[in-house]
Formats: structure tokens, sequence, C-alpha cells
């Protein structure tokens, strides 16, 4: 028999989970086939579905369990299997069973009425509270956890900051001598959410004090424990404690009292590694929102813990948020400048505006498109801009200046899908000013949304740029199919005439490739006879241009 001794009502500190859930199980099957025998403490039991049958036994004291042995293969190599978890399982139940039936029976017999545990402790004195609960904590950890959840005023001095803290430390150390896991944390967040019911309890009571005391032990503890164990899922946990505090300033706390709670909050996040798992609900964000003089100290702290913290981006939306009510364009620019290729982030920065932020929503879009590179974060930031503003002459006002800076057709067409039945007037005030900058191309561009070939015809004849022939290659044969032909004779020529070699050949044969694209092949066609005729002497320009076609 493999000798180990520890306590029956612990037993489950003892077995690893997988051979608890396995023993229960097993126990689940066998009820009913179940063979055991107990003398003198030696439990024998026989598992009956199992093939071959397996006999597990177990030797119990009058409280401790001293040893066990299974004649399963398993057991010899591991000294642990399902079987003793599910023998210590049964035994566990069994006597617990037979105790309470002898306390019932007991309690008949004497007539008494029912004992509440509230009101024995009602009638204690301190230290024989003391005493009572230190005697459970010795008995049973698990137990003395509850208890010290109500009764942990008794234990410790009072209006001690850390009195709570070091309860919640030694629960911890109770539950999970070495590393705290995922299992054993979920029991650590079930003790952890007593402690905050008990400490709404006492708010609703008016006994902020000590309530105040509970909440500085819970955060100190997810401060460092969030710290030690990242793996571990303390979202859901620290939001609880955070929407839990949330509530309890809005209570009619007296004004020095609540000064005082919120220093020593503040001095946790200042001490302690505090880590900002919630843009919204977080300490900084909390008792900024509920301080006075101290804001702006508050605001300070956290935008020195986003500096130190970067990679945190609820840190940095904490800080952001805070940064809109505190108006500082230095820190708000900053920021946008740091995060400009990380438009996610931008996204969820640029949701804290408000209607009341519209000024400084558009100030911020204003500087994030100044600052930005590369189309799609361009677009992005004007979409921004676009967003803040809710005026639609100012809007339009945008698109415009959009359009002047792009000088493409399709800015220019947005801003008509913008203006609507405005079109009229916006474009005419749109011409004035491209031809007063003198940008012919764009002016070209206004001309072809509008479709009117006669303006777009009588200004292609003061342009010289082939790529506005390409790009509106259809729209000006349709107006003017000899023009169009023509010019394009005569760009080609031009070119040929100034430039040799292989780039002049990649040059031209890209130029063949959107005429035909546009459906203009005839027009390919024209060209490279022309090429073929005129520049014969041309023999790699030939040679690359009947590969190709």
């Amino acid at each position: 028999m493999y000798s180990r001794t520890f306590a029956l009502d612990s037993y489950f500190m003892h077995i690893p989970e997988n051979f608890l859930d396995q023993g229960r199980d097993l126990l689940d099957v066998a009820k009913h086939r179940l063979l055991v025998t107990n003398v003198k403490g030696l439990w024998t039991i026989n598992l009956q579905p199992t093939d071959p049958v397996v006999e597990t036994e177990v030797l119990v004291g009058r409280k401790n369990v001293n040893g066990y042995s299974c004649d399963c293969d398993f057991f010899s190599d591991r000294k642990m299997c399902a079987h003793i978890a599910a023998a210590l399982q049964y035994i566990s139940t069994f006597i617990e069973s037979e105790q309470r039936k002898k306390k019932v029976k007991s309690g008949k017999s004497s007539k008494l009425g029912k004992i509440h545990l509230k009101n024995v402790v009602q009638h204690l004195s301190e230290s024989e509270l003391r005493d009572f609960v230190l005697t459970q904590a010795a008995k049973n950890p698990m137990l003395a956890g509850e208890l010290k959840v109500r009764y942990a005023y008794k234990l410790v001095h009072n209006n001690s900051d850390v009195k709570y803290y070091t309860l919640i430390r030694k629960y911890a150390s109770a539950l999970s001598p070495g590393k705290l896991t995922s299992q054993k944390f979920k029991k650590m967040v079930v003790f952890l959410e007593d402690l905050i019911d008990h400490a709404e309890d006492l708010s609703s009571g008016k006994d902020y004090r000590e309530c105040s005391l509970i909440y500085l032990g819970l955060f100190r503890y997810l401060a460092l424990g969030s710290g030690s164990y990242r793996d571990l899922a303390w979202e859901e946990i620290s939001l609880k404690m955070h929407r839990s505090l949330l509530k309890y300033f809005s209570e009619d706390l007296p004004v020095q009292f609540k000064k005082e709670i919120i220093g020593k909050l503040r001095n946790i996040c200042r001490e302690e590694p505090y880590r900002i798992l919630d843009a919204r609900l977080n300490l900084f964000s909390i008792l900024f929102n509920h301080s006075g003089r101290e804001k702006t100290d508050i605001y300070l702290q956290l935008r020195q813990y986003a500096e130190q913290d970067s990679q945190n981006h609820h840190a940095q939306l904490a800080f952001w948020s805070i940064a809109i009510l505190q108006k500082d364009y230095a820190a708000l620019e900053a920021l946008v400048e740091a995060y400009i290729l990380d438009l996610s982030l931008l996204d969820k920065l640029f949701s804290f505006f408000r209607a009341e932020h519209q000024s400084l929503h558009t100030k911020m879009a204003q500087h994030a498109l100044a600052k930005s590179q590369g189309p799609r974060v361009q677009k992005w930031a004007f979409q921004q801009l676009i967003a803040s503003e809710s005026d639609q002459k100012k809007k339009l006002e945008y698109y415009m200046e959009r359009a002047l800076e792009k000088g493409t057709p399709d800015h220019i067409r947005k801003l008509k899908d913008e203006a609507g039945e405005c079109w009229s007037a916006v474009a005419k005030k749109l011409e004035k000013r491209i031809k007063k900058a003198g940008n012919l191309p764009l002016l070209f561009h206004l001309y072809v949304v509008q479709n009117d070939s006669h303006s777009a015809i009588e200004l292609l004849n003061k342009i010289e740029d082939t790529e506005i022939l390409l790009r509106h290659a259809k729209f000006i044969w349709s107006a003017d199919s000899e023009l169009f032909r023509c010019r394009m004779r005569s760009d080609i020529i031009g070119h040929l005439e100034k430039y040799i070699g292989t780039q002049s050949g990649v040059y031209i044969i890209q130029v063949l490739r959107r005429l035909n694209a546009s459906g203009l092949g005839s027009v390919k066609e024209d060209l490279l006879k022309l090429i073929f005729r005129d520049f014969s002497e041309r023999k790699h320009l030939i040679k690359l241009l009947k590969d190709e076609f």
C-alpha cells in the first residue's frame, strides 16, 4: 500500500483534476454494482463494470487518509489512478452522509432549535470569534475562506489598509501552494466575487470605511496577480471589481473620506504593477471622474503610465479619452502620429469623440490627414474629417479641397455625388478655382465629369499630355475621333524621335495595351503600322512589338 497522509475532507486538493473527473464518471456508471467493505478503517472497493474487476483499498483513520493502493497497471506506474479518486469520493460522501444522519437524529432527540452561524458569531467576543475562525481555518482552508470573507474584520486590526489583501493572499496560498493554474484560478475568482458581494452589502449598510478596505485589498491583489499570471483570464473579474467600485463612488461618501480613498487607490496604481485591462473601466478613469482638484495629477499619472506601456492599446484608449476631456491637443496629436499606421487602433481612438467634441474631432482628423502617408491612411483620415462635420456646406468644401489637391476624376465624381442638386453651383465654383490655379488637366477632368465635350475638346488643344488622352480615350474618341487619332500619332512620333532603347519600347507597349483595353484596337493597329513603316531601323523595338502583338 502506498503511504500518504492528508485530511479526508480536503482530498480534492491532493488529487489532480483529471483523476477526479474520471473517478466521478466511474462512480456514475458503477453506483448500482459497487461492492464496498469497511473493516477497521480499511475500505475495499470493487468497481464491477471494469474488465477485469479492479480492487481498490484505502486506509482511513479518524480524520485522515493514511494510504491507498489499486491493482490496476496505471497505479503501479503513477501511484495514482481514477479508481483511487473514485474511492475517495465515495468514502468522503458516505461518511458525510452518515454524520448528517447522526446530527439529525441527535437534534430530534434533544428537541433543540436550529442554530445559525450568523446568530452564533454575533454573541461571540472578538477574541472568541478570532479563535473560532482560526480553528476552522486549520481544519479546512476552503471553509475558512468563506468565514474570513464575512468576519475578517475580527481577525486583524481595524482600519488596516492591507488586511483584506493579506486575507486574499492567504486564501490563494491555501488554494494553490504552487503556481496558480487555470482551474485553481476559477475557484479564486469565486472567492473574489464573494468579497465583492460583501463589499456591496457593507456599502448598502453605510459601512463605507470597511467597504473601502475590501476594495483596497481587491485592487492590490488584482494588480499583483494579473502582473504575475498574465496568461490567466483576469478581464472578467477585473470588470466586476471596477463596476463595483464605480457603484461605491456613486454613494454619498463624505468628501474628505472620498479624497482619502482616491489617494490610496492612486498609490496602488503608482506602487504596484497595475494593468489597464479595459479602456473605460479602469482605476485611472474612475478616479479621474470622481476626483476634484486631483484630476490633473491623475491625468499626468495616466499619461506616464500610457507612455511606459505603449503596447497596451487599452492604456492608450484610456489616456486618449481623458486627454479629450482635458483638451490636451499636443498629447492627442502625438498619439495620432505614434499610431498613424495602426488604423484599427485609430478607429477605436476616434470612436471616443462625441457630438460635444466636434471641433476637437475635426482638428485631430485634419492633423491625421496632414501626417498620413499612403493612400489607405489618407483615405481613412479624410473619412474621419467628413464624419466630424455635421454642416453639409462645410463637407462640400472638404470634398472640393480634396479634389483640388488630388486632381483625379474620381474625386470630382465624389464631390458631384455629395453635392446632389447643388452640383451646378458647386461645379461653377470648382471651375473658377481650377482656372485660377491654372491646372488644365484637372479642368479637363471636370469637363469630362460634366460631359461637356465641346469645352473638353477646345481645352485639349492646349494640353500636351498623353496620359490625359489615354485616361479619357473613349470620351475623346466619341467627341472627335480624328483629333484623337492625330494626337496619338503625334505623341508617339514625338516620343520615338526623343527616346531610344528598351525603356522606350516598354513605354510604347504600355500605351498600345491601354488603347486595346479601351476598345480602340483600330488606333493601336494604325500606330503599329506607323512605327513599322517610319521607324523600321529600330530593329530591337520592332522585335519587341511583334513579340507582344
